[in-house]
C-alpha cells in the first residue's frame, strides 16, 4: 500500500477538503471520509475494530478497550447484532475507539471538548482516559440524568453548561468510520448481501453502515446489503438522511415497539424502544435473513477496568509525559500516593488500551520491565536506570 490520501466530503454540498475535516463549514452536513488505498485485509490477530485497519485512516496510535467483534444471535428467521455487548455496552464504543486514537495521535495534550449526547459521550469519556483535559459541554441541563452527569465526573471529565462553539458533535467523519465496522464484522463473516435494519434516531449509524457497505463496494467486494433506517411513529426522520441515496426509511408505531422491547427482555436482551422498533420493522418486512441492529441499553452501562480509576490513570500518563518511563515501582515511587498494587493494576488495564507500551530491559543479571508512552524512544528511560 502506498502513502494514504485523505479528503472528506460533506454529503450535503458535495464540498471537498484534505485531510481530516469534522465539520462542514459550508452547509452544515454530514461529512465523510474518501480514504484511498483501502483493501479487504483483516488482521486477525486483533481482536476488535482495528482488524479492519485497512479500511480505516492510520494513525500513530491506536486505542482499544476491546470492541467490535460482538455476537450475531438467530432469532426465529433473522438475525440479531447485538452492539450492546461492546465494553460500555454501547456501539458507540467503535466510534471511540476511532476518534481517541485521532486525538491522541494529533496532540494527545490537547483538551477536547466534547457535546453532549447520550451514549457517545459516556463511552467516548471513556476511551480518552489519556487525555489530560476532557470537557463536556451540555446544551440543556434538564436533557440528561443527575447519574450520567455523575458517571462523567467519575471518569475524570468537567462538565460545563453553555451552547458555546467549537466543540466535537456527534455528528463527525470519524463516528462514521468507527460504526462502520459493523457491517464489516457482518462480511467477514460471510454475510455478504440482505436487508440491515438499523435504528434511527440521528441517523448517522444508518449513514456508517452505509458507508461501510460503499467502502467495501468500491474496492470491488460483493456487499448486496441493503440498509434500512428504522424510526418511531411521532419522530421525525432525521434530516441527516436526507442526502444519503441507497437508504430506505421505516416506521414503527409505538406501541409495537413496546411489544418487542418486551419481547426481547424475556429472551434476556435487555435494549432500548428504538432497536426494538428495529426488530418490529424487520418482522413486518419478513424478509428472511434480515439483520436487525441492537445498539445499548439504558440499563446495561458498563463500567471499565481503566476507567474505575481514572484519577490515577491520568496520574500516570502525565508522569511518563514529564519525566520519561519507569518501572510500576518507579512510577509508583515518583508519584508517593496510591498504592502499588493499584499502580500495577492500572498499568496492566492501560496496556491492554494502547495507552502505555512496555519493554524489557536488563540491569546487571536483572530484567526489569518499563513503561512508557506509544511511539516515544525509550531510551528517555527510567529516571533511576
Amino acid at each position: 500500500m502506498g502513502k494514504e490520501i485523505v479528503k472528506t466530503e460533506c454529503l450535503g454540498c458535495a464540498e471537498t477538503f484534505d485531510g481530516i475535516v469534522m465539520d462542514c463549514e459550508k452547509c452544515g452536513g454530514v461529512p465523510v471520509l474518501r480514504l484511498s488505498d483501502m483493501e479487504w485485509d483483516i488482521s486477525s490477530n486483533r481482536p476488535n475494530i482495528w482488524r479492519y485497519a485497512s479500511m480505516l485512516p492510520k494513525f500513530k496510535r491506536y486505542v482499544t478497550l476491546g470492541e467490535g467483534l460482538t455476537p450475531i444471535r438467530k432469532y426465529r428467521k433473522y438475525k440479531l447484532k447485538l452492539e450492546l455487548r461492546n465494553p460500555t455496552g454501547s456501539y458507540a464504543d467503535r466510534a471511540s475507539a476511532v476518534l481517541s486514537s485521532y486525538f491522541l495521535s494529533k496532540d494527545p495534550n490537547a483538551p477536547v471538548r466534547i457535546k453532549y449526547a447520550s451514549d457517545f459521550t459516556y463511552s467516548l469519556v471513556s476511551y480518552l482516559i489519556g487525555v489530560p483535559e476532557v470537557e463536556v459541554v451540555l446544551d440543556d441541563p434538564f436533557s440528561v440524568e443527575v447519574e450520567e452527569i455523575l458517571s462523567l465526573i467519575e471518569l475524570g471529565a468537567t462538565v460545563n453548561f453553555s451552547d458555546a462553539s467549537a466543540q466535537l458533535s456527534y455528528m463527525n467523519p470519524l463516528t462514521i468510520e468507527g460504526l462502520k465496522t459493523t457491517v464489516f464484522e457482518l462480511f467477514e463473516r460471510g454475510i455478504k448481501r440482505g436487508k440491515i435494519f438499523v435504528p434511527a434516531e440521528t441517523g448517522i449509524l444508518a449513514i456508517s453502515i452505509w458507508k461501510g457497505i460503499e467502502d467495501l463496494r468500491a474496492i470491488g467486494e460483493d456487499a448486496g446489503f441493503e440498509v434500512v433506517a428504522v424510526h418511531l411513529e411521532g419522530m421525525k426522520v432525521p434530516s441527516s438522511l436526507d442526502r444519503v441515496s441507497g437508504i430506505d426509511i421505516f416506521e414503527v408505531s409505538r406501541d409495537k415497539a413496546l411489544k418487542k422491547l418486551i419481547e426481547l427482555a424475556k429472551a434476556g436482551i435487555k435494549t432500548k424502544l428504538l432497536s426494538a422498533a428495529s426488530l418490529e420493522a424487520m418482522e413486518e418486512d419478513g424478509e428472511e435473513g434480515s439483520i436487525a441492529i441492537i445498539t445499548a441499553s439504558d440499563s446495561r452501562r458498563r463500567t471499565l477496568p481503566v476507567g474505575k480509576n481514572s484519577r490515577l490513570s491520568k496520574e500516570i500518563l502525565r508522569l511518563l509525559s514529564e519525566g520519561g518511563g519507569g518501572t510500576a515501582y518507579e512510577i509508583w515511587e515518583r508519584m508517593g500516593k496510591y498504592t502499588l498494587r493499584g499502580v500495577y493494576k492500572s498499568l496492566a488495564s492501560m496496556e491492554s488500551a494502547g495507552l502505555v507500551a512496555s519493554s524489557f530491559s536488563v540491569e546487571g543479571r536483572r530484567k526489569k520491565k518499563v513503561y512508557f508512552l506509544p511511539n516515544e524512544d525509550m531510551k528517555k528511560g527510567s529516571s533511576n536506570s
